[in-house]
């Protein structure tokens, strides 16, 4: 008989110490294109990167996505803030890929 089914009443202690830790905020402040992005820290790790926004929100990707990830973030914070973005284009957040101009309205 399989044990995927069994659910475990009373984790172990350090199941429940593991689940009290939030985001740890340390890191490094974010530099992108020779700015200092206030509000981002970056922890790399073993097998990637966390992100950290605002010592409240960490996200954890793969190495090979962290500068396009921290440039949604980044643009992302300062929008929210009122602030013109610092390069302005159209992202795809699936593919973190630059998307071309969009086309000229008909007239």
């Amino acid at each position: 008989m399989s044990d995927d089914n069994i659910h475990h009443l009373h984790p172990s202690i350090d199941d429940v110490i593991e689940n009290m830790c939030g985001p740890n905020s340390s890191g490094f402040p974010l530099v992108m294109e020779g700015r200092l992005i206030r509000g981002i820290r970056v922890r790399p790790l073993p097998d990637g990167v966390d992100l950290v926004v605002d010592g409240r929100f960490c996200v954890t990707v793969p190495k090979e996505l962290a500068m396009p990830v921290a440039y949604v973030l980044a643009q992302a914070m300062a929008v929210g803030a009122g602030y013109v973005p610092f390069a302005p284009k159209l992202m795809k957040l699936s593919g973190l890929e630059p998307l071309p101009a969009p086309p000229e309205p008909v007239k």
